[in-house]
C-alpha cells in the first residue's frame, strides 16, 4: 500500500545527524462541551487554541520545545522519547464533514528508529496531553499511537514528500537503541498540586499496557546481558536442536546423521526401538512419556548406536556451545557499539542545546562527554545549569533588521487574500525567530519555508 492511500500528504526532511522532521501537521482542533465524557465541562475553542500557540511560541523564545513520544505516558512505565514539536499556527481543516479551527505542528529531530516506523506506516495515529485543563491553554505533550484510536480523526501519518539533507554524500548512521525518558515521573509529581493529572485525547490504554507487559517479559527473557531478540530466538532454536537430537537415539538417527541407510535395529537398539515405539498411541501419533520412560529411552537409544552416535551429539554439543559463546559475544558487543552511538547523539544534540551561549571549548571536550556516559538526565540537567549561568551570544543587528514586521516580497505575494497574509505572516515570524536562533539550515529561505508549511489551497 502506497503513501497516498495511507493519507501521504505531509512533507518532511531528513536532517544530517539521520533524524527527520515533519512539517504542518494537525494535532488538536475544536472540541465542543460534552464531546469528552470524562470532561463534560472542558472545550477547546478558536481562542483557547489561539492561547496554546502563543504559549509554545513564549516557551521557544527560551528555548524550550514539548516532547514527542510513542504511546500515552498514563500511569504506566515511561515512554519511548519520538523527538520534539513546535505548535506553528492555527488554521482551518475539513474534519469530519465540517471545517473546524486546528493547532498545527512541526515535529522535530524525530529519531531515525522512529522515522522508519512513521514511513512503514507503523504509528498513523497522534493524540494531545494536557497536564491540567483548568490552568492556561497549553499542549504539553504529543503521543504517537499505533493502535489506540485517537480523539481526532486526522489523516494518518505518513510522508508524500521527503526533502532529502544538502550534503549528497551523507549515509544515514546505524540506528541507536532509543532509552526511554522519565517524563512519566514528572507527570506524577505534577499531579499531586493540580486538579487534573494527565489529559490525554486517546481511548482506552489497555492494549498498550499489554503491549509494554509483553515487551518486559521479553526482555526478562533476554537475560542480563539484554541480548537482541534475533539473538534470543538463535538461543531458543538451538536448544531445541539439541534436545531434538537427544530424542532422536535410535539406529535411523545415527543413519542420517552419518548419511548411511538406515538398518534394521538388533541387540540394544531392539529394546531402544520397543521403546519408541512404546511412545506412541493410536495410529502412530505420539504421546507424552512419564519422566522416567523418557529417560530410559534416551539412555537405551545411545547405548544401542555405541560410540557412534556419542560422538556425534558430542560434536553437536560442541558446536552449539561454541555458536552460543559467539552469540553472547557479538549480543555484547552490539550493546556496547549502541551505548557508545546513544552517547554521540546525546553530546550532537547538547551541542545544539548550547549554540547561542558562550561556552569554554572544554565544556564540549571534556564535561559533555562525561555527563552524555551517565545517561539522558544527568546531561539535562548539566545542560540546563550551563544556560541557566552561561550568557548568550547577543543576537545582532541585521538579524534584529530582518525581524521587523514588515511584509517581505514572499509575504507580498499572497496579498490578494486577507487570510492568506495572516498566514504567511504567521510562518515568516517563526521563521526569523528560529534563523536567528540558529535553527534553520543555511540554504533555508523564506519563499522555500513558505512553499512547505503554507497549505496547498494556499500556495495554489
Amino acid at each position: 500500500m502506497n503513501t497516498e492511500q495511507l493519507g501521504g500528504r505531509y512533507t518532511a526532511k531528513q536532517n544530517a545527524d539521520g533524524t527527520l522532521d515533519i512539517f504542518n501537521v494537525p494535532i488538536v482542533s475544536e472540541l465542543a462541551k460534552g464531546e469528552r465524557a470524562d470532561l463534560p465541562d472542558f472545550e477547546i475553542t478558536s481562542d483557547w487554541l489561539k492561547a496554546a500557540l502563543a504559549r509554545a511560541n513564549t516557551r521557544g523564545a527560551g528555548g524550550y520545545l514539548p516532547p514527542l513520544h510513542v504511546h500515552h505516558h498514563d500511569d504506566g512505565p515511561p515512554k519511548p522519547r519520538a523527538g520534539y514539536f513546535r505548535p506553528m499556527k492555527v488554521g482551518a481543516l475539513d474534519l469530519g464533514g465540517r471545517k473546524v479551527q486546528t493547532l498545527f505542528a512541526d515535529f522535530l529531530r524525530i529519531p531515525a528508529d522512529v522515522g522508519m516506523r512513521i514511513m512503514r506506516g507503523e504509528l498513523p495515529y497522534r493524540s494531545v496531553e494536557i497536564l491540567n485543563v483548568n490552568s492556561e491553554p497549553e499542549v504539553d505533550s504529543l503521543a504517537l499511537l499505533d493502535s489506540q484510536p485517537p480523539q481526532f480523526r486526522y489523516p494518518l501519518l505518513s510522508i508524500a514528500k521527503l526533502i532529502k539533507q544538502d550534503d549528497p554524500n551523507f549515509i544515514i548512521p546505524q540506528l541507536a537503541a532509543s532509552s526511554p525518558r522519565t517524563a512519566a515521573v514528572a507527570f506524577a509529581a505534577f499531579a499531586e498540586h493540580s486538579a487534573a493529572a494527565v489529559f490525554n485525547f486517546g481511548g482506552s490504554t489497555v492494549a498498550d499496557e499489554d503491549k509494554d507487559k509483553k515487551d518486559e517479559e521479553l526482555k526478562a527473557a533476554a537475560g542480563d546481558e539484554g541480548a537482541p531478540a534475533w539473538a534470543t530466538k538463535m538461543m531458543a532454536s538451538l536448544d531445541a536442536i539439541a534436545a531434538s537430537l537427544t530424542a532422536m537415539g535410535t539406529a535411523k538417527a545415527a543413519a542420517v546423521i552419518e548419511g548411511e541407510p538406515h538398518k534394521e535395529p538388533d541387540g540394544d537398539e531392539c529394546e531402544a526401538q520397543r521403546l519408541a515405539d512404546a511412545s506412541k498411541g493410536e495410529e502412530g501419533k505420539p504421546k507424552f512419556l512419564d519422566p522416567t520412560m523418557a529417560e530410559s529411552l534416551v539412555a537405551k537409544a545411545i547405548s544401542g548406536v555405541e560410540k557412534k552416535f556419542t560422538a556425534a551429539l558430542a560434536t553437536s554439543a560442541g558446536e552449539v556451545a561454541g555458536l552460543k559463546a559467539q552469540l553472547a559475544d557479538r549480543a555484547k558487543k552490539d550493546t556496547e557499539r549502541e551505548g557508545r552511538e546513544t552517547v554521540k547523539h546525546l553530546i550532537f544534540a547538547a551541542r545544539r542545546e548550547l549554540k547561542d551561549h558562550n561556552v569554554p571549548e572544554e565544556v564540549y571536550t571534556e564535561s559533555l562527554p562525561k555527563f552524555a556516559a551517565l545517561g539522558q538526565d544527568a546531561l539535562d540537567s548539566f545542560v540546563a545549569s550551563l544556560k541557566a549561568t552561561a550568557p548568550r551570544d547577543p543576537v545582532s543587528f541585521e538579524a534584529l533588521a530582518e525581524m521587523s514586521n514588515d511584509d517581505s516580497p514572499a509575504v507580498a505575494k499572497f496579498q490578494g487574500s486577507a487570510a492568506k497574509m495572516a498566514d504567511a505572516r504567521q510562518l515568516v515570524a517563526a521563521f526569523k525567530a528560529a534563523k536567528a536562533r540558529g535553527h534553520m539550515l543555511p540554504s533555508m529561505t523564506e519563499e522555500r519555508y513558505l512553499a512547505i508549511h503554507m497549505p496547498q489551497e494556499s500556495v495554489a
